[in-house]
C-alpha cells in the first residue's frame, strides 16, 4: 500500500501534460512552415512569423531547450532533425523575404516614378502650295481624258530642245535672255535648262 506522500506525488503527476515526441513536433513544424510562410504578404508579418516558427516558444525552440534533458541515445537523432527543421524553415523565410523585398521595391519605384521627359514639340500640319494644288488638279483632269504624265531631264541639249524641233538659230527663244545655258559638258552641245516640254513629248 502506498504512503500518503506517494499518493500526492502520483496525483500531481497525473495533472501534467503528456510528453510530446520531439521528432513528431519537428516534423509537424516542417510540414506546416511552407503554407504559413507563403501566406505572409509583408516584411513585418514575416518577422512575426519567424519568431513564431523559430522563437523560444516555438516547437523548434522548445526542442532546442530540451536537448539537455534527452536521453544521450536520442540526442543525435533529435539533433539532426532539429538542424533539418531549422534549415528548412530558415530557407523558406529567406526566399520569401527576398520576394517581399522585390515586391516592395517595385511598388516603391512605381509610386515614386517621375516623368523627366519634356512634352514633344508639335507643329501644325502643312498643306500643298496653291500652285502645286493647281498642277495636281490639271494632271488629274488630263489623266482622266487618257493622257499620261511624262517626265524628262531638267537639263537638255540644244539639239533636242531647239534644233530637232526646227527652231532656227535666230529664234528669240534661243537668246540667253530667254534660255539659261549651263557651263557643263561640251560647249558645242549647248547644255541648257529645258524651256518647254517638246523634247519630252517626242520621247517614246
Amino acid at each position: 500500500m502506498s504512503s500518503p506522500n506517494e499518493q500526492a506525488d502520483l496525483q500531481g503527476r497525473s495533472n501534467l501534460p503528456p510528453v510530446v515526441d520531439p521528432i513528431s513536433a519537428l516534423d509537424q513544424a516542417i510540414s506546416q512552415a511552407p503554407a504559413a510562410v507563403a501566406a505572409v504578404d509583408s516584411l513585418e508579418g514575416l518577422a512575426t512569423l519567424e519568431s513564431t516558427l523559430l522563437g523560444k516558444t516555438s516547437s523548434v525552440g522548445e526542442v532546442r531547450r530540451g536537448m539537455g534533458k534527452l536521453d544521450p541515445v536520442d540526442r543525435p537523432r533529435v539533433g539532426a532533425k532539429l538542424n533539418e527543421a531549422a534549415e528548412v524553415i530558415n530557407t523558406l523565410l529567406t526566399n520569401r523575404r527576398a520576394e517581399l523585398e522585390d515586391e516592395d521595391e517595385g511598388r516603391r519605384l512605381q509610386e515614386e516614378s517621375i516623368d523627366v521627359t519634356l512634352e514633344a514639340i508639335t507643329f501644325p500640319t502643312g498643306s500643298l502650295h496653291l500652285i502645286q494644288q493647281t498642277i495636281d488638279e490639271a494632271v488629274d483632269i488630263f489623266v482622266g481624258l487618257g493622257y499620261r504624265v511624262a517626265s524628262g531631264p531638267e537639263a537638255e541639249l540644244a539639239w533636242y530642245n531647239f534644233d530637232a524641233l526646227n527652231t532656227p538659230l535666230t529664234h528669240p527663244s534661243r537668246l540667253e535672255s530667254d534660255t539659261m545655258y549651263l557651263d557643263w559638258g561640251d560647249p558645242d552641245d549647248e547644255v541648257l535648262l529645258r524651256t518647254h516640254t517638246g523634247a519630252v513629248d517626242g520621247a517614246p
